[in-house]
């Protein structure tokens, strides 16, 4: 799992990320603005980032979280993604309001933080992070993985964040969270499948989001 403060964050990680260019895409249908500019975390596998170039240095003390949005396509299981959004906006809520960090006003000192679920379901083993964006490729992959035992269960969250004053955006991140042991066919998906990965990221964010250590410095302009 990885920390989110760190690919959005902090300014001290920030500067130990890969300069690279991240592998152009094609398409942006997803949630995120736009898939070509993003890049591969140093060290994250599973996580693709981008940050703002332009956003000068500024300090965040508040969060206004959305709620988890379902923009899955054609769900097997609707109501499984629609539980699996509530779910990851009801811990959130419940962890940040827990360190102060939660408001419901605009103001210079915070941020929105914006999520959609964009996939839930089983992928062959060995797909990167760049092999399931956009969500909608997943859809091959799926049948592949249909009856396979080395399949594994994979959902894939995209992220925005914005300063809620000027409404700018602050980064943007995808995710793909991974079980941790293979599912055959005959297993059922339910939100208690999912909640062991699901607690581990949840906390993983929350953990993070600490009041001193919520600031944004834009990475300088070559």
């Amino acid at each position: 799992m990885n920390k989110l403060l760190a690919i959005l964050l902090l300014s001290s990680l920030l500067s130990a990320c890969a300069s690279g260019p991240g592998r152009p895409i094609d398409s942006n249908d997803g949630f995120i603005d736009d898939f070509s500019r993003l890049e591969q975390f140093q060290g994250k596998e599973n996580v693709l980032y981008w940050l703002n170039p332009q956003l000068q240095q500024k300090q965040y003390r508040h969060i206004i979280l959305n709620p988890v949005i379902n923009l899955v396509d054609n769900a097997k299981h609707p109501a499984l993604v629609n539980d699996s959004a509530q779910y990851i906006t009801e811990q959130l809520w419940r962890e940040f309001k827990q360190q102060g960090l939660l408001s419901n006003s605009h103001a210079d000192d915070t941020i929105t933080l914006s999520m959609a679920i964009t996939h839930i379901g089983l992928v062959q083993k060995g797909f990167s992070a760049w092999d399931i964006l956009p969500a909608r490729l997943l859809i091959d992959a799926t049948k592949n993985a249909t009856g396979l035992a080395d399949a594994e269960l994979v959902v894939i969250i995209e992220i925005r964040v914005t300063d809620s004053e000027s409404k700018q955006a602050v980064a943007e991140v995808v995710m793909n969270l991974r079980g941790d042991k293979t599912h055959s066919s005959s297993s059922t998906v339910t939100l208690e499948t999912l909640k062991p990965e699901l607690d581990l990221w949840i906390k993983e964010i929350a953990n993070n989001f600490e009041q001193p250590l919520l600031r944004h410095q834009a990475a300088a302009k070559p």
